[in-house]
């Protein structure tokens, strides 16, 4: 356990992550250890061996201790579990602050901190329904304290020599466009030579963790959890080394700057740079690429991707108005690139910040239709789990039941399609805030007998082969990767033409991109497509080749590859 304080024992060592039994067995023999919580499926049996559950809960060995040792971040502990460990004995907690130090508090003072933080926190939630702007403004002082800090320590470090990993950074691997993305990336670079990483800002709840698995089955995954225990383990001259460092007070001015939700995720997002050293760090998303830009910066890491979202962020509920600032001030730095993967959302994002659109970077997305493809006998068989046994045409949609891509829309247009088409059926697989919302509006649209509501699939290609065609009525896009997929999979698409939607399609030929937001317009496309044999035979060819000369996955490479100055002389 490296670099462990002296401690008031005996105590109650908290273990998170799991244990070899070799290893469960030498802390066994450890001195001043009066109990154990291990995470560990398995422990020993004996008294003094309690373990946590999968759900948090920690079930407490009959022990007398004075203390907890937790090994792992002091922000990953439940205020619930302290209270309990104080209601038995133990007043005092030893863990990780996001400076990588061991640090020891009195639990009854942290507890009361942490009620007083959830009051304030309740306080400011009600300041923002009555005042957004006036919460959320990030002022030009604390502006000028991080941009002081940022040259003080930049200048400090000079050049950099980190030559380690391209290391892939995202809030959450849940079921969406950019997560899916961000994963085709990974093995495509992988595939390619590169040594990659991952870190996940979010990940260890299910809805955060949907392709987790998959990402895993390919590169390390990071999660702050993971990063804790690398920590503990570690007995490196370079982990003693990124702790000694992020206590420079120039870091320290910075962080205290911030508003308080980004804090800590800064400074732990700064020591794992400065731990692994990567040579690129790729940021996915807003949140992401504000906390993972300044930790970039503060760890002298030489190239920045910060890959936007669909819109600019004032186009979303979750907009926070020091995002502005905080982008504009990550981009005077030359090492940091903003991308997105359409035309229009660059351009949404130029004029939100005031910059030409020169000064971000367009990729789109890539599909590699040689593995996003169904399995024979998808379309049978999906239609089969839909209960259809007939020829009846099948409207088809893969998205999130939240407001931008708006789902009740959707129902309104399948409703009209309905009326021309009796026979039509229809399948919306996603889930979603507004899970309740779109069942209760199919039911007042009498879809009820026609439409199937399965959930999120973790099998894309299958469902598409089902669809006659896929709908999207998205009110922000960027570069839907499902319009890419279905046409990949010659299923026709009618869209909302929103963001990038209309830069994936051959308009007319693969499918229609409607500019009129109405679920008549919508419909009317929607039947042209279903009633047209011969055109939709047409599309079917069309599209897969339509979609590998603008949307393969080799070209999509080669420019990331080309952005991170990590692609090969003559590729």
């Amino acid at each position: 356990m490296r670099g462990l304080p002296r401690v008031c024992t005996p105590v109650l060592l908290v273990v998170p992550f799991s244990l070899a039994r070799s290893e469960i067995e030498h802390l066994m023999h450890v001195d001043g250890v009066a109990g154990y919580l291990f995470s560990s499926d398995d422990p020993p049996s004996a008294a003094n061996i309690a373990r946590i559950t999968a759900e948090g809960e920690w079930l407490f060995p009959a022990v007398k201790a004075r203390s907890v040792v937790y090994l792992g971040w002091s922000r990953l502990i439940r205020p619930r579990r302290l209270y309990e460990a104080m209601l038995r004995g133990m007043y005092r907690v030893t863990a990780i602050d996001a400076t990588g130090k061991w640090q020891t508090q009195l639990v009854p003072p942290w507890y009361v901190r942490y009620l007083r933080t959830r009051w304030n926190q309740f306080q400011v939630m009600r300041q923002i329904e009555k005042s957004r702007s006036r919460v959320m403004h990030w002022p030009d002082t604390k502006r000028a304290t991080v941009q002081a800090a940022i040259d003080g320590v930049r200048a400090k470090a000079g050049a950099n020599d980190n030559t380690g990993p391209i290391l892939q950074v995202t809030g959450s691997l849940g079921a969406g466009g950019a997560e899916r993305q961000l994963l085709s990336t990974v093995i495509g670079l992988v595939e390619r030579g590169h040594d990659v990483q991952a870190m996940c800002l979010n990940c260890g709840h299910r809805d955060m963790d949907f392709y987790l698995a998959r990402l895993r089955e390919h590169v390390p995954v990071f999660s702050l959890g993971d990063i804790a225990e690398m920590l503990i383990r570690s007995n490196s001259v370079l982990a003693d080394a990124a702790t000694k460092r992020m206590q420079d007070p120039r870091i320290l001015r910075l962080v205290g700057a911030l508003p308080l939700t980004l804090r800590e995720p800064v400074l732990i997002t700064t020591l794992t740079f400065l731990v692994l050293r990567p040579s690129v760090v790729h940021l996915w998303q807003d949140a992401t690429n504000i906390i993972g830009g300044f930790a970039a910066l503060l760890a002298g890491v030489q190239r920045i991707v910060l890959a936007g979202r669909s819109s600019a962020p004032h186009h979303f509920l979750y907009h926070e108005r020091y995002l502005q600032p905080m982008y504009r001030l990550l981009l005077d730095y030359p090492e940091v690139i903003l991308l997105n993967n359409s035309h229009a959302g660059a351009t949404s994002y130029a004029a939100w910040l005031g910059i030409p659109t020169s000064r971000i970077a367009v990729i789109h997305n890539g599909i590699d239709s040689s593995v996003f493809q169904a399995a024979p006998g998808a379309r049978e068989r999906s239609r089969a789990q839909w209960g259809l046994s007939g020829a009846e045409p099948v409207v088809g949609g893969v998205l999130r039941l939240s407001s931008e891509k708006d789902p009740l829309l959707w129902l309104e247009t399948a409703a009209r399609v309905r009326e021309r088409i009796p026979q039509c059926r229809f399948v919306l697989y996603g889930d979603g805030v507004m899970q309740n919302e779109v069942e209760a509006q199919a039911q007042a649209l009498g879809l009820d007998d026609v439409l199937l509501l399965p959930g999120v699939t973790d099998d894309v290609p299958a469902a598409i082969r089902g669809f006659d065609l896929l709908l999207l009525t998205s009110r922000h896009e960027g570069l839907p990767n499902v319009l890419i997929e279905a046409q990949s999979l010659g299923c026709p698409v009618v869209t909302t033409a929103v963001g990038g939607a209309a830069e994936t399609i051959d308009n007319g030929k693969t499918g229609w991109a409607v500019s009129e937001r109405s679920a008549q317009a919508l419909a009317e496309r929607c039947c042209d497509v279903l009633l047209d044999d011969a055109w939709r035979s047409v599309a079917q060819v069309s599209g897969p080749e339509h979609i590998d000369r603008h949307f393969g996955l080799e070209r999509m490479l080669a420019d990331t590859r080309r952005l991170y100055g990590q692609l090969p002389e003559g590729e």
